[in-house]
């Protein structure tokens, strides 16, 4: 006879149920994990940019982290009045489902590359279980606090 009797088959059932009930989960927060990652990657480029655009321009730029958008404006003064010009924009955490529990609000970076604003700011992103903390120090430094 060939084939497979009903308790081979259900075992064979019940493992593969196994696997797929260790390995789903684990998927799921190794996604989540890559995307927080990659939005605190993001968050630090426009930090870096607005950092750049600042020391180039030797115009103060000031960075705006928002769920919804990021954004870099180089403030300047045209005839003694202020003026402030797009420099670099970006699509904000949110797009891959990252929430942005914390963030000091405006940040500006003087020619010099200090940061303003700010002293010890926390951008806080999280999805799922995961967690991520960029602290933008007095001097202008960025860490990363796992």
């Amino acid at each position: 006879m060939h084939g497979v009797t009903l308790g081979e088959l259900l075992t064979g059932i019940v493992i593969i149920g196994i696997i797929t009930g260790l390995g789903v989960p684990n998927a799921v927060a190794l996604g989540d994990r890559l995307a927080v990652e990659r939005q605190t990657a993001a968050v630090m480029h426009g930090y870096q940019h607005a950092r750049l655009a600042a020391l180039t321009t030797l115009q103060p730029a000031r960075l705006t982290v928002r769920p919804e958008r990021m954004t870099v404006y180089l403030l300047g003064s045209r005839g003694g009045v202020p003026d402030s010009s797009l420099a670099w924009e970006a699509p904000g955490v949110a797009g891959q489902g990252v929430v942005l529990r914390s963030s000091p609000g405006p940040v500006t970076i003087v020619p010099s590359g200090l940061a303003t604003g700010v002293a010890n700011g926390r951008y806080i992103l999280e999805k799922g279980g995961i967690s991520r903390t960029l602290i933008v120090s007095r001097l202008g430094r960025l860490r990363i606090e796992r």
